[in-house]
């Protein structure tokens, strides 16, 4: 990867962050806490993919590699059942696909995509436990939880919860656009 292709990958993280920050504000006051957690998730998974891709041109490729791995990923399903489409199937455009980042010069495309779970361990202990940790809490909220759906706890703590997650959104996409401005 040439330092063009490292810069490129550092934008358009800067960009998913960007976005992610718009909704964040916009989810703030218009939408319920589980879009709140949602985001501060989204937030919390592109600091840590920012913090991996500008510590090396290594990684950085890594990343941009996985756009590849994630889209054959997807597409490893059989088309019955969930398109209506008949003349697309889905494991014949993976295989495409995979020809096609081959003849790019991706080696072993059809390898798994690097959770960031696993980026975040890459980085260290501490990326490691807050991932975990913050991840953890987002999603009981994100996702149709039990805890979420049956009201379990008290509003008055939803409201609490909804601050501290935007709170932390905000933490988590404000550093990840200060790791990419102090890229050199």
């Amino acid at each position: 990867m040439t330092q063009e292709d490292h810069v490129l990958v550092l934008k358009r993280l800067r960009k998913a962050v960007e976005l992610n920050l718009r909704e964040l504000h916009h989810a703030k006051s218009q939408r319920p806490i589980s879009t709140v957690a949602w985001v501060a998730r989204n937030l919390l998974e592109l600091s840590i993919w920012v913090e991996y891709c500008k510590s090396s041109q290594e990684r950085a490729k890594r990343f941009s590699e996985d756009s590849a791995r994630d889209a054959l990923g997807m597409l490893d399903i059989p088309s019955e059942g969930f398109s209506g489409d008949q003349t697309f199937n889905f494991r014949a455009e993976r295989e495409r696909l995979i020809e096609q980042a081959k003849q790019l010069g991706m080696e072993n495309p059809d390898d798994s995509f690097l959770r960031v779970s696993k980026a975040a361990e890459e980085l260290g202990q501490k990326q490691k436990d807050e991932f975990i940790n913050a991840n953890k809490l987002f999603s009981k909220f994100a996702h149709p939880t039990a805890v979420a759906v049956m009201d379990f706890v008290p509003a008055e703590a939803i409201k609490h919860f909804k601050k501290e997650f935007y709170k932390a959104g905000l933490s988590y996409g404000n550093n990840a656009l200060a790791q990419i401005d102090s890229f050199k």
